[in-house]
């Protein structure tokens, strides 16, 4: 199903118009690297391909210029520039929370102005929660972090499941990205009749292409090996770990067993110490931020794709891979922890 022809299934119950006014707040939006960018830019191509006038507000970010003319989206930027989640020292949060007091006077100001039908927050549940929003209809966005995480392990927990639970109630319409977090906001509380899952998606464009899988081998120096690979934010909930810890076993079956890691994130010392502590420089590559455009030539060179994500002791947990659904042509192996779909 095409990303407009999803958007329309699951907005069938807010009488969207042709000339419907759709604004799209959110804190990650390309060029941020990143699931949820990636997320709320096609779900804001999604709104855009129904034929409403659609507008999207989010912090700016470096390298914004060129993404937001190259799609084509109304863009407005906010100030200060956001900083990427992972690894924040305190100075950096400070930016990070005037960013998004940014978002919010920036939002309340463009929805006075732009008037929108409808108000779309993908992973933006406090601003649901709290903004005014007059006679527009909400729609919000759940992966399932937001009830894991912020409801139970976070020092805020006692205050956001109060934001969460206004949020929901707010909404018109509640889009997950599985059944997994289907579940979870319905054992929260939420009426099933709200939720719709959409999962995410998948950029056919991207992959139209078939690429030749020897000749990309070849020019990616994997020539003659099974090819391991995974893609996402190096975190420890991710489990790159998991799969490091797997390899002496794997390679005395499959002696040609290669891993590629591509990513960049705070855990990424903690994955090169273990390569080094198992002896595996010989059979693991590194490659760091893979640049779009490059992305299917690593898809089309790997035997499979691994993501065995876990939920951490801190409550931690991916409601569904953001990544590996970006290729629908590779063998998947995923873990019980994301099995969700």
């Amino acid at each position: 199903m095409r990303v407009g022809d999803a958007m329309g299934e699951a907005c069938k119950g807010l009488a969207m118009r042709q000339d419907s006014r759709v604004l799209v707040v959110t804190v990650a939006f390309r060029p941020m690297v990143g699931g949820v960018a990636e997320y709320a830019y096609y779900m804001a191509k999604g709104f855009g391909a129904l034929g409403v006038r659609l507008k999207v507000i989010t912090p700016h970010y470096p390298g914004a210029e060129e993404s937001d003319r190259l799609s084509r989206i109304e863009v407005v930027r906010t100030r200060p520039v956001m900083k990427p989640y992972s690894n924040l020292s305190f100075g950096d949060r400070l930016v990070k929370a005037a960013s998004l007091n940014g978002l919010a006077v920036g939002t309340v100001r463009t929805f006075n102005e732009f008037r929108p039908d409808i108000v779309y927050y993908p992973c933006m549940y406090p601003f649901a929660a709290l903004l005014p929003h007059r006679r527009a209809k909400i729609v919000t966005t759940f992966h399932g972090g937001e009830i894991m995480t912020h409801c139970h392990a976070s020092r805020l927990a006692r205050i956001n499941r109060v934001l969460l639970r206004r949020a929901t109630r707010r909404s018109d319409l509640i889009l997950t990205n599985s059944n997994y977090t289907a579940g979870a906001l319905t054992r929260f509380g939420v009426q099933g009749e709200k939720i719709f899952v959409t999962g995410c998606g998948v950029d056919w464009g991207r992959f139209r292409d078939v690429l030749d899988e020897e000749r990309v081998k070849e020019e990616l120096g994997l020539s003659g090996k099974r090819v391991l690979f995974t893609l996402g934010r190096l975190r420890r909930r991710k489990g790159f770990d998991t799969v490091l810890k797997c390899l002496p076993r794997l390679r005395k079956r499959f002696p040609d067993v290669y891993y590629v890691i591509g990513g960049t994130g705070h855990a990424e010392g903690h994955l090169r110490n273990l390569i080094a502590d198992l002896d595996l420089a010989q059979c693991v590559r590194m490659v760091g931020r893979i640049e779009d455009r490059d992305v299917p030539r690593y898809m089309a060179a790997c035997d499979v794709f691994v993501m065995p994500t876990r939920e951490t002791s801190s409550g931690s947990v991916e409601g569904l891979s953001l990544i590996h659904i970006s290729e629908p042509t590779r063998p998947l192996y995923i873990s019980y922890a994301v099995f969700c779909l």
